[in-house]
């Protein structure tokens, strides 16, 4: 990892659905066991059954959370997707037209929130990660070193004028 760089990933609170349906799921089986006549064979063909969905589930929230993540750098902003087949796309700040935060009422509740990155280059949106940690620190961040990118280089292009000028 580079001097000032941070690496964001979706935040594990952000499978709130998928750990409810673990848990749920595991309520379903226990009111089964407790109040259906099964047999005890069947009994542990549920939990097995459960047990298997539940890993399944684990392991999709676990490869999910592997497969994205946004690195914020002094000099540039970049998202890496997937696993066996990549998707890596960089935006200097330079050309970042917008960062725009949406956050449903679940997702402020919970500190998450959707970030779209818009360069502009293009009317569309480069950048979209669903489900980041605190996303509101995240956009300051790139706004912060936005601006200090634009101060460096007025800076740089004051001290070339000055130098011109002699």
């Amino acid at each position: 990892m580079a001097g000032n760089e941070k690496i964001y990933r979706p935040a594990w609170k952000s499978f709130y659905r998928s750990i409810l349906l673990i848990v749920l799921g595991a309520a379903v089986v226990i009111a089964l066991t407790i109040l259906a006549p099964f047999e005890a064979k069947i009994k542990g063909v549920l939990w097995a059954a459960w047990a298997v969905v539940a890993i399944a589930i684990f392991l999709y929230m676990v490869v999910r959370r592997a497969s994205i993540s946004l690195t914020v750098r002094p000099d540039e902003v970049a998202l890496d997707q997937g696993i066996l087949n990549r998707k890596s796309i960089e935006i200097s700040y330079s050309s970042i037209r917008t960062v725009e935060v949406t956050q449903t009422l679940t997702q402020r509740v919970l500190n998450l929130g959707d970030l779209f990155i818009a360069s502009s280059g293009t009317g569309e949106y480069e950048m979209q990660i669903k489900e980041m940690p605190d996303p509101h620190a995240i956009r300051d961040e790139i706004q912060a070193n936005e601006r200090s990118v634009k101060r460096r280089s007025e800076e740089h292009t004051s001290e070339l004028q000055s130098r011109s000028a002699i």
